[in-house]
Order: C-alpha cells, then sequence, then structure tokens
C-alpha cells in the first residue's frame, strides 16, 4: 500500500515481537486464552500502527460520519451475536449479515446507489467518499 513495504515489514516484525514475548509470558499460566487475548492484542497494535502510518501518507481522516455509522452498525450486529451465541453459527453469520446491512442502510452510511453499484454495478453519480486532502 502506497510503496510502503519497508515500512510495514518494521510494523509486522513489532507484531512478532509482542506476540512471542506476551505468549511466552502469559500461555504458561492461562493456555489458550491468553494466545486469543494477546493475538487480538497484537492485531489491534499491527492495525494501529498501520493505520496511522497510511493516514499519514495520504493526508486524509476517515473518522467521519460515515465511518462512526459502520461502527454503530456494526455493535448492533455483535450485539444480536452476543445475545444469541447459543443458535447454529450458519444462522449467526446469515442474520448478522442481514443486520449488519440493514442497519448500516437505516442509519445512512451507505446510499441506495451504491447499494446499486455494489450488486447491480451500475455507477454511482456522487463519489462515494469524501476527497483526499481532508485534515489530518
Amino acid at each position: 500500500a502506497l510503496d510502503k513495504q519497508k515500512k510495514m515489514v518494521y510494523v509486522y516484525g513489532v507484531g512478532v515481537f509482542i506476540s512471542v514475548v506476551f505468549n511466552l509470558i502469559f500461555i504458561p499460566q492461562y493456555s489458550y486464552l491468553a494466545t486469543s487475548f494477546v493475538t487480538l492484542i497484537t492485531e489491534i497494535a499491527v492495525n494501529s500502527i498501520m493505520f496511522f502510518i497510511i493516514l499519514k501518507e495520504i493526508k486524509y481522516w476517515p473518522l467521519d460520519g460515515r465511518f462512526l455509522k459502520a461502527s454503530a452498525a456494526s455493535l448492533i450486529m455483535g450485539a444480536l451475536i452476543y445475545f444469541n451465541l447459543d443458535w447454529n453459527i450458519f444462522v449467526l453469520i446469515f442474520l448478522g449479515s442481514i443486520v449488519y446491512l440493514a442497519a448500516l442502510f437505516l442509519l445512512k452510511g451507505v446510499s441506495k446507489e451504491e447499494i446499486k453499484f455494489i450488486i447491480l454495478k451500475q455507477p454511482v453519480s456522487a463519489a462515494p467518499f469524501p476527497p483526499a486532502g481532508g485534515v489530518l
């Protein structure tokens, strides 16, 4: 992305370091629970660092209303899944997808034109994303 592969190698190196050190510390005491938690922490760290490197390069801050609406739709979907964990996994995946898309549409995080473009490949009249050059 953006010809910054060398910087990204260092980011992944930090991720490997965090993962190995924390796994060596916590696996003996907490077993597989430590592995899942360390993986989560490592992914958050790596993705956060990469996010800010990319933001610095493109000089655009995407945390606008669209991002917040997608986050709200994710929380709604997550609540559905969390409170129904005893359901069949395939039912949860299907319902989670439907609930996410419906919530995103109702929150106006995606327009009808964008949905038509995704499903029918019809061109969108307005740009779906704000132009680059926003405030960082």
